[in-house]
């Protein structure tokens, strides 16, 4: 037979409460969302996935030319591409002057 004076707490079930420090965090960074780019050739299209997939845009239009004339729905593509892809939000920039 046990003593209960040797056990800690009078040899009784204890409960232990813990109360958790709570850490603030950040808040959650905004989802990307993907939008055909301002710094556009024809339609944006490309630079927009170079911003959205954090690559150099002449690495992502040296891809998409390559796609376009390799197959024959890469123009199809690039159109529906063109159509689907939003613009950025906000206003948009002015056209550059052509020279003239």
């Amino acid at each position: 037979m046990v003593c209960r004076a040797l056990l800690p707490h009078g040899g009784g079930m204890t409960t232990q409460t813990t109360t958790s420090s709570t850490v603030p965090t950040a808040p959650a960074p905004a989802p990307r969302r993907l939008y055909r780019s301002n710094d556009r050739l024809l339609g944006g299209v490309a630079a927009g996935l170079a911003d959205y997939a954090k690559v150099d845009v002449a690495v992502a239009r040296l891809a998409f030319v390559a796609v376009a004339f390799s197959a024959v729905w890469g123009p199809l593509l690039s159109n529906i591409a063109c159509n689907i892809i939003p613009p950025p939000p906000g206003p948009m920039p002015p056209a550059p002057m052509a020279p003239p």
